[in-house]
């Protein structure tokens, strides 16, 4: 369903459409009969089914019963799950929604669902053929609704024409911003440009197709744009404007608090806040209905950064790779031992590089970012502050897949920074499991760890293979020398060793004991292997080390003397097994061994081959937190608030029947209660 003042501009992306560039219909006689969706016009989604028989939901039953199902149980059920929640998240993400309603038809059956970021709500069923008037009824409404009640963001507003015009001339100083103003431009037509007022508020910025987007309905749905303050007179026109879905938890520091702690701690290489502010009267509501103990609501929250972010997966070589993750490494450190704060979010998407306006594009340094899920180290052994697990899965460490109830440590934060390497590592080039152009797809799930199974209590256990390679300290595939650096190679390889060295010293049984979901008792600090022999005192960064790591003023990296690296314990072969990643020592000691090599190179190796994730789409870290894998340089309520007198509530399994990340809550919600 579309709106009439907007039914112009959705007939002119509905006829753009080119379904025969869906390849995973190519050659599948129902192509010429693949229906087009003009997603940034859409206001309300309706899925139409034949039957009921491969419907997402039951309708037998029109009880409220706790026990009866809502959910089809059976592979096409899980399959049309996985669509509607698809559906759901395309409208979230080309348009600037609070929350969408889609209407899902089986047969002679109806439901109304309406999404938002923390979950689904799922009317009672609806027969089409004894009572159509309530879906009639519901129709009805929506045309007496306001924007804002029919889920718009009412603070961003379309561009005119005239100043889509004014930022098609606007021309940046550097490829890379100008490459993003291009595909704003190009992509208007599926993604239109919209102007928003974030802090301060005397500045306009415009924004068109995102950066980076989330590809879950549920969640953070944090979304990113390069942004264009046309109306800026002095300054840079340039910024980055980070849009995401809060949790509103009590005692709890927002991203704000975390980022003004780091700037008065001095902490480097992060970025710079110029502007924050949550949209009035826009939080979610799902969670009123389901009661779910843990499960927060949500506020809508827009910080703008100075620094325009550009993303990691975007590097040019093995070397600048290294160098960024290694910046990020140094914030990290910074963070814990300066200010307390662990991250508690390493991943791909949150280290990013930087690029002045006006700079050279070679000009770039790296900043770690993403600080809303960051917490006091005093705060980390009080157990989960939500239902579900902080983190994106497939960074996230081994024992903390197998163990959910686990609470978040250094060592975890820094094994996901191993494992930022290693996923870029098989994203970007050559190894063991490398199909080159002409060989068939291939999809390799357990590169990246993406499997997981739900356990007691709907917690999501995964990363067994993840878990296997760590003890053995060996990645999962094997880069190939001849073309790819020797100098990733050599940093995975001592990765992985630290990797063996610290999980040789975990005692499982115990871990077992303490963190199985059956057990309550999770808030314990994580248990270390009995050694007989007397295990070595921790050690501190030495300070001219730390010193050296900071004197690069681009990558916040510089290498130490021979004399100093040779002064220091030999890497990953200590007198007796201990938890190497307790502290930043030895991983810092591997990443600034492979910088120093990196400094005395005379020239950098090409070694990024094609995007080898490129399709995978969802099967790449689908799981409790996930994220697809990315292109290479791209490519108020209509409710009156009262609850129903009873709901039912069910977590969806998300990697079977979703696909996307976050838990997915559906409820039923009560017959009509005066509304």
């Amino acid at each position: 369903m579309y709106p009439n003042p907007n039914s112009p501009r959705a007939k002119e992306t509905y006829n753009n459409v080119d379904t025969s560039q869906k390849a995973h219909l190519k050659g599948n006689p129902r192509l010429p009969h693949v229906g087009r969706n003009a997603w940034a016009w859409m206001t309300v989604g309706i899925e139409v089914k034949y039957t009921t028989v491969k419907s997402a939901f039951l309708f037998e039953n029109n009880t409220l019963e706790e026990e009866t199902p809502i959910l089809r149980n059976s592979e096409e059920g899980e399959k049309s799950q996985t669509q509607l929640a698809k559906y759901a998240t395309e409208m979230m993400v080309h348009q600037h929604r609070t929350f969408v309603f889609i209407v899902y038809i089986a047969g002679d059956q109806a439901r109304i669902t309406r999404w938002d970021r923390a979950g689904c709500i799922v009317s009672t069923p609806i027969n089409l053929t004894n009572e159509p008037w309530k879906l009639l009824k519901f129709v009805y409404y929506l045309g007496l609704m306001s924007n804002e009640e029919l889920g718009y963001d009412t603070a961003a507003v379309l561009a005119t024409e005239d100043e889509v015009n004014e930022l098609i001339a606007f021309k940046p100083r550097n490829k890379y911003a100008a490459q993003c103003a291009k595909d704003i431009v190009d992509n208007r037509v599926y993604y239109p440009i919209y102007k928003v007022r974030p802090f301060p508020r005397d500045s306009v910025h415009f924004i068109g197709k995102h950066s980076a987007a989330s590809s879950s309905p549920t969640g953070r749905a944090t979304k990113g744009y390069v942004t264009f303050n046309m109306r800026s007179k002095i300054g840079s026109r340039l910024s980055f404007l980070k849009e995401y879905w809060r949790p509103i938890l009590p005692n709890s520091l927002t991203e704000l608090d975390i980022y003004e702690l780091l700037k008065a701690k001095g902490v480097l290489n992060i970025a710079t806040i110029i502007g924050v502010g949550g949209v009035n009267h826009q939080f979610t509501m799902t969670e009123e209905f389901l009661g779910r103990e843990k499960l927060a609501k949500r506020g809508h929250c827009l910080i703008l950064f100075e620094e325009l972010a550009r993303p990691l997966a975007d590097y040019d070589d093995s070397s600048n790779m290294i160098l960024a993750v290694s910046s990020a490494l140094i914030a990290h450190r910074g963070a814990w031992l300066d200010a307390g704060i662990l991250h508690r979010d390493i991943s791909v998407n949150n280290i990013m590089f930087v690029l002045e306006d006006g700079a050279d594009d070679t000009d770039v340094r790296a900043i770690l970012n993403d600080w809303d899920l960051a917490k006091p180290a005093k705060e980390l052994g009080s157990g989960a502050t939500q239902a579900r697990r902080s983190g994106t899965w497939a960074f996230m460490s081994a024992v903390s897949l197998q163990y959910p109830l686990k609470p978040n440590e250094l060592a975890d934060d820094l094994e996901a920074f191993i494992h930022v390497v290693t996923y870029l590592s098989f994203q970007w080039h050559r190894h063991s499991l490398t199909r080159l152009e002409g060989d068939s797809v291939y999809s390799p799930k357990e590169l990246v760890e993406a499997n997981s199974s739900p356990g007691v209590g709907g917690l999501y256990i995964g990363g067994v293979q993840k878990l296997k390679d760590n003890i053995a300290g060996i990645p999962p595939v094997a880069l190939e020398a001849e073309y790819v650096s020797p100098l990733l190679i050599q940093l995975v390889s001592d990765l992985y060793r630290l990797l063996k060295t610290h999980y040789s010293t975990i005692d499982f049984e115990e871990l077992k004991t303490k963190y199985s979901p059956s057990n309550k008792r999770h808030t314990a600090p994580l248990p270390r292997k009995r050694i007989k022999t007397k295990r070595r005192a921790e050690q501190q960064l030495p300070e001219d080390l730390h010193k050296s790591f900071l004197q690069d003023p681009i990558v916040g990296v510089a290498a130490s003397t021979n004399t100093e690296r040779d002064s220091l314990p030999t890497l990953l072969a200590p007198q007796t097994p201990h938890r190497v990643l307790d502290t930043h020592f030895h991983i810092m000691n591997a990443f600034e061994k492979a910088v120093a090599s990196i400094q005395q190179l005379e020239e950098v190796q090409g070694d990024v081959i094609q995007d080898q994730f490129y399709g995978l789409g969802e099967i790449v870290v689908a799981g409790p937190k996930g994220a697809s894998g990315s292109k290479r340089k791209s490519q108020s309520s209509a409710n009156n608030g009262s609850k129903p007198k009873k709901v039912k509530s069910l977590v969806v399994d998300d990697t079977k029947s979703v696909g996307v990340s976050g838990e997915l809550y559906v409820v039923v919600e009560g017959k009509e209660d005066g509304h």
